[in-house]
């Protein structure tokens, strides 16, 4: 009767050890999860958008990139699979004038597609994350061009030394057949001979305000010669060298010295 009763004691006594044991690991998980265990913070954050380019003709088909990159209420970039949504009050998304999309990477990142109306006129393109919003404008100017019917054509430098790195603003002033700028949005297209833009031997670029100014980088090559810069824009065509000399801002020095 005494052995009975002492194996009956011994399986009370490890009875109440294991729910000891079951009661501290739930606790331990549950104060895991309430911590955040690995997933993404649910509130804050941020968003930044940017438009590439940021403004386009209003021709119908033209596209400029709309990315937002996305960070959540810890700092850290959004989480792959996060959803988010954009409207436009101009042009269209390929869904319309709303659409949503995903994270897919894990930077954060989210990248849509807008295209021009007919109609010119500015975008106002918003995205909507985790309770927050943040907006864009882009510009939907006249069609190819518009109506550019002169164009001023200046290089920041008459040379560059040809070490492959230095560069010249080159700036396009377009105006109608008023004399009048040139609408947001118009397009031209820059070329040169020697060096290159950031986009190679030819860059298309479009008027972001209404000065109808457009300014590209000229870089030079290592080619000693004259880069002829071209600037094209509605059928009108201006021209402006500048020259790739090892001497380059020597005669300015002398000057100085004098």
């Amino acid at each position: 009767m005494k052995t009975r009763g002492y194996d009956h004691m011994k399986r009370q006594i490890l009875r109440a050890f294991m729910v000891f044991i079951q009661l501290i690991l739930v606790s331990t998980i549950g104060s895991i999860i309430s911590c955040g265990g690995g997933a993404g913070d649910d509130t804050g954050g941020s968003i930044t958008l940017s438009a590439n380019p940021s403004s386009i003709p209003a021709d119908g088909y033209s596209s400029t990139a709309i990315t937002a990159t996305l960070i959540d209420g810890s700092g850290s970039p959004a989480l792959w699979g996060t959803e988010v949504a954009f409207s436009t009050t101009h042009g269209s998304f390929n869904e319309g004038t709303s659409c949503s999309a995903e994270v897919q990477n894990t930077s954060g990142t989210v990248t849509v597609s807008l295209i021009a109306g007919r109609t010119p006129g500015t975008a106002l393109v918003t995205c909507s994350y985790n309770g927050m919003t943040q907006s864009i404008q882009v510009g939907m100017g006249e069609e190819s061009g518009g109506g550019t019917a002169a164009i001023a054509l200046t290089s920041g430098a008459d040379c560059l030394l040809p070490d492959g790195h230095s560069s010249a603003a080159i700036t396009a002033t377009l105006t109608d057949r008023a004399g009048q700028a040139v609408p947001v949005g118009t397009v031209a297209t820059f070329s040169t001979t020697l060096g290159s833009f950031s986009g190679g031997s030819s860059i298309t670029a479009y008027t972001s305000d209404d000065s109808g100014t457009i300014t590209v980088s000229l870089i030079a090559g290592t080619t000693l010669g004259i880069a002829r810069v071209s600037c094209f824009s509605n059928g009108v065509v201006q021209m402006v060298n500048v020259a790739f000399d090892p001497h380059c801002g020597e005669e300015e020095e002398e000057e100085e010295e004098v």
